[in-house]
């Protein structure tokens, strides 16, 4: 008993001992359900499989081969002959691998040059391998953007 208030003397664990643990306790299921969280999402993301078609990839992989034929045209001055022109190593080459140059359907993509020079059309024929088509048989293609003369 203290002298002075006539109360009893705690010590500061046994005042503040019950709010601690409680605390704890509190941060420990909070931190379990987080866990929990985390570990639940990165199984899904390893069982389900993200869906990726082929004429997915193959949009892909023409952008990013037209891509590096601009990337050759601003290292070379020109753009290149052939899509086998970007897989010669020299000067700062070479731009793509053999593969790239093969679309989903083991075909070559097709690439051609504008008379001028000016600018070039990269395209894959889709599933079928004919002109137009829908869905997965639809073609894909990339034209680079050329600013016209007049500025627009």
């Amino acid at each position: 008993m203290n002298a002075q208030t006539g109360g009893t003397v705690l010590s500061a664990r046994a005042r503040w001992g019950g709010y601690a643990r409680g605390g704890l306790r509190a941060m420990c299921w909070i931190g379990i359900v987080l866990a929990g969280s985390v570990a639940a999402w990165v199984a899904y993301r390893i069982v389900v499989p993200t869906y990726c078609t082929d004429h997915m990839r193959v949009r892909a992989q023409i952008a990013t081969l037209g891509g590096k034929a601009e990337a050759f045209r601003k290292d070379v001055g020109r753009f290149p002959r052939s899509l086998n022109e970007l897989t010669i190593s020299r000067g700062l080459g070479p731009y793509a691998r053999t593969p790239e140059l093969i679309d989903p359907w083991q075909r070559p993509l097709y690439y051609r040059i504008e008379a001028a020079g000016e600018g070039f059309v990269l395209f894959s024929l889709g599933h079928d391998g004919r002109i137009g088509g829908e869905d997965e048989s639809r073609d894909v293609g990339y034209v680079p953007y050329v600013p016209s003369e007049d500025g627009a």
